[in-house]
């Protein structure tokens, strides 16, 4: 967030990676990678919470395409219909929509 606009040569692969790490399944009954995966989506979560209010601040949120929204909202989706889920995530996700 402290770089805002400038951070625009990093997007495509920030964005590139958040979104690949965001498609990780783990089995329901593996309590440690349910464990992880939680912790995964938090760190996704901030992260794009982060790109987001940078670029706004510094007036380049337009270089957040189609595309980079809808992997966003799949995420999103894939955490509301998860059994398993955690209220640090579920904060960090209306954090995001917010």
């Amino acid at each position: 967030m402290a770089i805002t606009g400038s951070f625009e040569p990093f997007l495509k692969m920030s964005l590139f990676m958040l979104s690949s790490a965001s498609t990780i399944t783990v089995p329901d009954d593996d309590e440690e990678l349910v464990e992880y995966l939680q912790s995964l989506r938090e760190g996704i979560l901030e992260a794009y919470t982060g790109i987001i209010q940078g670029l706004k601040d510094g007036g380049r949120i337009q270089l957040i395409q189609g595309t980079d929204v809808e992997n966003m909202i799949g995420l999103l989706e894939k955490i509301a219909s998860d059994s398993y889920k955690e209220d640090e995530v579920l904060n960090k996700a209306v954090g995001l929509l917010g």
